[in-house]
């Protein structure tokens, strides 16, 4: 395997987790659709007061993105704070995974745009963007399978305890966030990873074809 080949395969692995982690670090602090996903699953009801669920998820997304400290707040038991800072543990290794990431592909670019391979450079966005595109396929029909499973095996590997194991009767965190949004949200990041993909995806042939090509050659491109 020639060394332009291996470049486009490790830069396609690295932009495809960047944009797949992308997604989810769109939708993980809006406010605004966690509310309308308790609207849509009648969470306030099951609370004395709005206001009540609407400061508690303040104060939560604001521990979670690590602007405060701690999570100061009788509306979550021990055994949900604990959890919640495996979460945000969790969280705060995805992100800075993801500027990782985004660090390495930075350093590819330059590597290439410094050597002038822009066809290689282009080549790795394409490649990166349709195997995105396969795994967000790949994912969301896992979950349109069973999401239940999928969602317990991601709780398996990644926490080191059973904190996430919470009572639905008696526990809030379970009660403001039903298994149901965990879906949605799941599919919302997976369409905005989707969007992301597609736009890379549509602007990188363009540029492939303008820049090198008056007629795109399928066949010149895999060589």
């Amino acid at each position: 395997m020639g060394r332009k080949k291996q470049i486009i395969i490790l830069a396609a692995v690295i932009i495809a987790a960047a944009i797949i982690l992308a997604g989810f670090r769109i939708i993980i602090f809006n406010q605004s659709l966690y509310k309308e996903e308790f609207y849509k699953y009648k969470i306030y009801k099951d609370f004395n007061s709005d206001d009540i669920v609407d400061k508690n998820l303040y104060l939560l997304i604001s521990y979670l993105r690590g602007k405060d400290p701690a999570l100061e707040t009788d509306f979550f038991n021990e055994r949900e704070k604990l959890h919640l800072a495996d979460v945000k543990s969790l969280i705060k290794n995805l992100r800075l995974f993801l500027y990782i990431l985004l660090g390495f592909i930075i350093l590819i670019f330059l590597y290439l745009s410094y050597n002038g391979e822009y066809n290689t450079l282009l080549k790795s966005l394409i490649s990166g963007s349709v195997l995105a595109i396969s795994i967000i396929i790949l994912l969301y029909l896992l979950s349109l399978t069973d999401f239940g499973s999928v969602f317990m095996y991601f709780h398996l590997i990644s926490f080191k305890n059973n904190y996430w194991l919470l009572n639905p009767e008696t526990d809030n965190l379970i009660k403001m966030f039903p298994e149901e949004i965990f879906f949605d949200l799941a599919v919302y990041a997976l369409m905005s990873s989707l969007i992301l993909s597609f736009i890379i995806l549509f602007t990188s042939i363009l540029l492939y074809y303008s820049v090198f090509y008056r007629k795109f050659n399928i066949k010149k491109f895999f060589q």
